[in-house]
């Protein structure tokens, strides 16, 4: 396996398709394979780039998935506010609506919160092209796992019917 083409290999055996997620979030998920041809390069010019692209893509996410509010919301007994800037605010309360695992929960709200504190200080710092290209993965796994949400549900929503 190659580059961009293997890892997508990986990604999809690990049930993670980029055609349905794509459907589902816009075009988030397009700028992956640029994001990818950039740390390739191995500069730390188009490293740093790459790596603003994975905060820019956290970013977008978060606006397709639960659009910015003036409202608030309640998560674990805090309040929230939902404003165009708290992207990660916005990701987890569309985790907390979705899931209800607070183990998987806090897991995922975890790592949010260490991934995207470390692609914001990758922004400002040098990252090895090896680190970016693991945040790049640990981005898209995350997407992934949250973009699985709804197929879960009708899973699981199956299987109740069954039973």
């Amino acid at each position: 396996m190659n580059g961009y083409r293997g890892q997508q290999e990986f990604l999809q055996s690990h049930g993670y398709q980029l055609e349905y997620k794509a459907e589902k979030c816009g075009n988030v998920l397009s700028k992956l394979p640029y994001v990818y041809a950039r740390l390739r390069e191995g500069d730390p010019e188009a490293v740093s780039q790459g790596v603003t692209t994975c905060r820019r893509i956290i970013e977008t996410f978060a606006d397709t998935l639960y659009p910015p509010t003036e409202e608030t919301a309640q998560l674990d007994e805090r309040t929230l506010k939902l404003d165009a800037s708290k992207h990660l605010n916005r990701i987890n309360v569309y985790i907390s609506q979705k899931i209800s695992s607070k183990s998987r929960r806090d897991r995922l709200r975890h790592f949010l919160s260490d991934l995207y504190s470390r692609i914001c200080t990758g922004v400002h710092s040098e990252v090895s092209p090896q680190e970016a290209q693991a945040l790049l993965l640990s981005t898209y796994l995350f997407l992934g796992e949250v973009l699985n949400f709804d197929i879960e549900k009708n899973f699981e929503d199956g299987i109740n019917q069954i039973s």
